[in-house]
């Protein structure tokens, strides 16, 4: 496991044209390594290793 700060943050993500009303976008260290809907990323073997950062309840994830 890295030792890098791991953490992911759920709200309606934008990316690439595309729009998901339940997204998540992880960050290890200083790089983006999830950016999808949440399901997905909640069905990876290691999400429970990712502090959760809290969000306004309407804010939007735009990663780049």
């Amino acid at each position: 496991m890295s030792t890098e700060q791991r953490t992911v943050m759920f709200a309606r993500l934008v990316s690439d044209g595309l729009q998901v009303t339940d997204g998540a976008l992880a960050i290890e260290g200083d790089r983006i390594v999830f950016a999808g809907n949440r399901d997905d990323f909640l069905a990876t073997e290691d999400a429970d290793s990712f502090t959760e950062h809290p969000l306004a309840e309407d804010a939007t994830l735009v990663p780049g």
